[in-house]
């Protein structure tokens, strides 16, 4: 049977060698299996801030004060995304297509990159 100071001294033991060289070991161990981006990510540094969380997501929406936006596809897939603009809206077609409505917002979808184009007209004072 162990003695509570024996005890002591193979708990404070086991202590610091898990604090010395094998601690480093298992901290790299850990930041190996860590999770990263994967390299088919693509990265939506460039796409506007009010956009990013809609990347790839039909059905949500963006609202944006911007009269005019384009966004690349390769950063940011925005099919089937609503985009409004001062209560004016309209949603991202399939590449090729482009939409636009009477209120003056319209979206257009390159046939060859995918990329949107937003683009809202000014309002204007109506007498």
């Amino acid at each position: 049977m162990i003695g509570r100071r024996n005890s002591a001294i193979l708990l404070l033991s086991l202590a610091a060698t898990s604090c010395g060289a094998g601690g480093e070991r298992l901290d790299a161990a850990a930041d190996a299996q860590s999770p990263t981006p994967a390299a088919s990510e693509p990265s939506t540094a460039n796409v506007p801030e009010e956009f990013r969380a809609a990347c790839g997501k039909p059905g949500a929406e963006v609202f944006t004060e911007q009269l005019r936006v384009v966004v690349k596809h390769s950063e940011c897939d925005l099919t089937g995304v609503t985009i409004f603009h001062k209560g004016r809206s309209a949603a991202v077609p399939e590449p090729g297509i482009g939409v636009g409505s009477s209120s003056g917002v319209s979206v257009e979808v390159d046939e060859e990159t995918g990329d949107v184009t937003f683009t809202a007209e000014a309002e204007t004072a109506q007498y």
